[in-house]
């Protein structure tokens, strides 16, 4: 509290008099009121980072190993609760047979893929919902750790293949397709096969996880290669 308010409170216990309690009072009111903004701006976002909880909450990064910890232990509270495990790629293929089913219903009449597994149904379901709230949540992660930076281009990107947000946009649409065409050829994504299947020793998961990380290095090292060769300016 401001050391006038602290002088004020004093003084109102101190003072003899409805007169001087009341101007007293007013006073403090008064000092209140008019620090109400510092006190929005500055206290209140202290103390709500005070706790232990609040700034892990509002750190800007985890550890990996702890964030490894919850995610095994939430893949056991999600097949306990609904014998289900954690999967995130069936849901882009509900969401695309909701879309063509409002939009083309006859095509989706005849599509034998969206009709081969009852997951893929136009329905909102168990897995739907969860690949809403990753999104949700990281949201809500970026905006109370204020991590939030929109970029098209970024760093890593300009300097291996150039500052063309059109490029960027193009390739970052043929990667997402490519990724969600093998996931579901796979049969599941990094969290079906990589987390839930991983953790139940599948050997089909750990084959996933092996080529996708080979696979990710090697285009890692062809798409963003390092142009060492010219100075920042010239790229």
């Amino acid at each position: 509290m401001p050391g006038n308010c602290r002088f004020q409170i004093s003084y109102l216990f101190h003072a003899t008099g409805h007169a001087q309690r009341l101007a007293a009072l007013s006073g403090q009111v008064a000092a209140n009121w008019s620090r109400s903004s510092e006190i929005r701006r500055n206290r209140i976002p202290q103390l709500l980072k005070g706790g232990i909880a609040m700034n892990w909450l509002t750190a800007k990064r985890w550890s990996p190993y702890q964030v490894g910890l919850l995610i095994g232990v939430l893949c056991w509270v999600a097949f306990y609760i609904s014998d289900r495990p954690l999967a995130a790629s069936a849901a882009f293929a509900k969401s695309a047979a909701m879309i063509e089913k409002a939009a083309a219903p006859e095509h989706y009449a005849e599509n034998k893929y969206f009709h081969s597994q009852e997951k893929y149904a136009p329905v909102p379901d168990w897995q739907w919902m969860l690949v809403v709230g990753i999104f949700a949540g990281a949201l809500f992660s970026g905006l109370i750790s204020r991590d939030i930076k929109p970029e098209i281009v970024p760093e890593v990107w300009r300097s291996g293949i150039g500052r063309s947000a059109a490029l960027r946009l193009l390739w970052a649409f043929i990667g997402g397709v490519a990724l969600m065409f093998g996931a579901r050829m796979a049969g599941g994504c990094a969290s079906g096969h990589g987390i839930s299947g991983g953790l139940q020793l599948s050997v089909g998961s750990w084959t996933f996880l092996g080529v996708s990380f080979l696979t990710g290095t090697v285009t890692a090292c062809l798409v963003y290669r390092t142009r060492r060769s010219k100075t920042p300016a010239q790229q």
